[in-house]
């Protein structure tokens, strides 16, 4: 039998269940949820009735799609997807999609994914053939999400759903106390539903946002998410990433490192943080879980362990580092320079996959391996002097010379760059790489045991 109680369709949780969660105290709830609430709620696409309801349009179109409506956006339109030719929109000449995705993308970070995806499909023959005017009636909203401050919602994250055996079920779960505890102290909850499901009958995906407190300041909230992909019901990135995006718009650019509240389960993440670019040297150490370093008399600080800087969309090396007895990982942010590299990294230096860093002034000078692909370097100046093991600069597109890259190592990487000439190789390695320069240019084997005495080639 289904049941109607203070306008909720009841299917996941008994009426008794619900019940006894509208008996939590919510005054803390309330005041943490309102700093953030209205916020969201303008951003939303409706409510239910009761107003602790948001629903949000989600568009899941595929990639060809994505691109038609992006190109169109820019006066262009798809001649032949699977060739890969657009067209400007009046002109006669075609032009390759790669090509004006290139150019789009110097301005538009956009352009760039679009290109990486596009050029993903294609290689592995994934492109199907492609009707523009198919693309004109897709439906651009595929899914709903919802963001919910309601009780009932978040007793029934688990209860009575086809991920039941999470250990949040309030009937025979590991962790059900802890649920009383998130509505008490205002945890939200997000789930993925079709457009015809605002009951969330039969939710596809759930995410918790829960808060995290600024460790100086508990008054300060900044809500965010566990995991960075759906852990219970189907995965979605989209839906992920469309989240992640509200939140920090909804909550703007904080100052500070925050905590989850350590009243609630923690299944994931427990340190976030905000903008912590500024702040003191010794409570970003907090925040990043470095506990064995010591502070140099300049101010630099020698760390004895890992360093993790990876996808914490960094602008710039926070503090100044001066020597790494570990890894120091710095891929996947958005740095313009290495200034605040430590001189010396015993373990990986990486600073892979920052679009907007064109060159390597300013990092280590020593490292065990080095990786600087998939950035966007115009030269190797500042190349460490010394790598024992791999150096890898590949698919780096405007990179047009190896002047400056380290002499002597094991393993060395410049494949999808723009070179026609090896110059400037390392003199001596076991393995080197140049396949697939963009220029189309082809070395031979000759080529590089002419700069380099190598003893595997792969050309």
């Amino acid at each position: 039998m289904k049941v109607i109680v203070d306008n909720y369709l009841f299917e996941s949780l008994k009426p008794s269940e619900f019940r006894k969660l509208m008996q939590v105290g919510r005054d803390l709830a309330m005041k943490r949820i309102g700093g953030i609430w209205d916020k969201l709620k303008s951003q939303a696409d409706g409510t239910n009735r009761n107003g602790d309801r948001l629903f949000f349009e989600i568009s899941a179109s595929p990639l060809e799609d994505k691109l038609h409506r992006y190109l169109k956006a820019n006066n262009y339109e798809i001649v032949d997807y699977k060739e890969g030719l657009v067209k400007k929109v009046g002109d006669k000449n075609n032009v390759k999609i790669v090509k004006v995705l290139t150019m789009l993308g110097k301005n538009d970070p956009t352009a760039v994914k679009l290109q990486r995806n596009y050029e993903l499909l294609k290689s592995v023959n994934k492109l199907n053939d492609y009707n523009s005017a198919k693309s004109e009636r897709a439906k651009a909203q595929d899914y709903l999400m919802v963001i919910s401050k309601s009780p009932y919602d978040l007793g029934g994250m688990t209860t009575g759903r086809d991920w039941a055996n999470s250990c949040m079920n309030l009937r025979d779960g590991l962790k059900k106390e802890f649920v009383p505890i998130d509505i008490e102290r205002g945890t939200l909850v997000s789930y993925l539903v079709d457009p015809t499901d605002k009951n969330i009958r039969n939710p596809i995906a759930r995410i918790l946002i829960k808060p995290y407190l600024e460790l100086e300041n508990k008054d300060d909230v900044l809500y965010g998410i566990e995991h960075n992909k759906v852990k219970y019901g189907n995965d979605n990135p989209e839906y992920v990433k469309t989240l992640v995006n509200l939140l920090d718009k909804a909550q703007g650019d904080k100052l500070g490192v925050f905590k989850l509240d350590s009243n609630l389960y923690s299944d994931g993440v427990q340190f976030k943080r905000s903008n912590i670019e500024g702040m003191p040297t010794e409570k970003i150490l907090r925040y990043l879980e470095i506990k064995r370093y010591s502070i140099n008399d300049d101010g630099s600080v020698n760390v004895y362990q890992n360093v993790s800087l990876e996808k914490k969309k960094l602008s710039q090396i926070p503090i100044k580092f001066g020597k790494v007895n570990g890894d120091f990982d710095v891929s996947n942010n958005n740095l313009t320079s290495l200034n605040n590299s430590p001189r010396e990294v015993l373990g990986v230096f990486s600073c892979s996959d920052n679009e907007n860093l064109t060159s390597l002034k300013g990092g280590p000078e020593k490292a065990y391996s080095y990786y600087c692909n998939f950035c966007n370097l115009k030269s190797l100046a500042g190349a460490p002097t010394e790598v024992t093991y791999k150096f890898d600069c590949s698919n780096n597109e405007q990179l047009s010379s190896l002047n400056h890259a380290p002499k002597t190592l094991e393993d060395f990487d410049c494949s999808g760059c723009n070179l026609t000439s090896l110059e400037g190789a390392p003199n001596e390695v076991d393995y080197f790489e140049c396949s697939g320069q963009i220029n189309k240019h082809k070395f031979t084997e000759e080529d590089v045991k002419a700069v380099c005495n190598a003893t595997e080639i792969y050309v």
